[in-house]
């Protein structure tokens, strides 16, 4: 309902000569963190004032590079994705990132092994159900921050504003399996720690320990995202 009402506010009363397309209006950078405009809330603005009318598109591995081996064979071109999303007039994208470093059998089976940097290192000693080394907990892969950090930064220089994805809780819940990798089964990590199903998004549910490693992580994500 609200994104029909936007688009119907910028078509109303809006006249032009037949046959003479509409300039499109696009800042060449993002100029965010973006806020509710207070003359219009149905809008983001920035500290402009004026009003920001988001529009984008989303690939599975545009953070995390995705594919049918482990690791995927090919890396995301994400300079060429930067490059389409500008020329489709876009700015605005969702960053997905993964949980399971394999999601089994789902809608699309091209996408379904996530390859390296996750959020936590891959340090062993012993594997994961995967196939993989197993994750430690305690530590943070600074590789992954680095490539957050990164893609944000070269978005926001092409206008693209970004939307972090912290966790994606759609895999804990419906796509876990016993070859799925899951750093939180307490086999798949050194560090004993269990957090089955959807617990490491249920915070009535998951343990101190969890709590913890998922503490370390946000402070962590926020302080790059402040550098950006």
């Amino acid at each position: 309902m609200l994104l029909i009402l936007s688009v119907a506010a910028l078509t109303t009363g809006c006249r032009r000569e037949v046959g003479v397309s509409l300039a499109p209006l696009r800042a060449p950078r993002a100029t965010g963190p973006l806020r509710v405009n207070p003359a219009n809330r149905r809008y983001f603005t920035d500290a402009s004032g004026k009003a920001i009318y988001l529009t984008g598109s989303h690939t599975w591995p545009n953070l995390l590079d995705r594919g049918t081996i482990s690791p995927p064979g090919i890396a995301f071109d994400y300079t060429n994705y930067i490059k389409w999303m500008v020329s489709h007039n876009f700015n605005f994208m969702r960053l997905w990132t993964a949980e399971l470093p394999n999601s089994g059998k789902t809608e699309d089976p091209y996408d379904n092994v996530v390859g390296p940097p996750m959020k936590w290192p891959r340090t062993g000693p012993g594997y994961a159900n995967d196939g993989g080394l197993k994750f430690d907990l305690r530590q943070l892969d600074p590789n992954y921050f680095e490539r957050m950090r990164s893609r944000i930064i070269t978005a926001g220089n092409n206008g693209i504003y970004v939307s972090v994805m912290l966790f994606n809780g759609f895999e804990w819940q419906f796509e876990t399996n016993p070859k799925d990798g899951n750093p939180f089964f307490d086999s798949n990590n050194v560090n004993g720690i269990d957090c089955r199903g959807a617990c490491p998004t249920d915070t009535s549910a998951m343990p101190k320990e969890v709590w913890s490693v998922e503490q370390a992580y946000h402070s962590k994500g926020y302080r790059f995202g402040e550098r950006s």
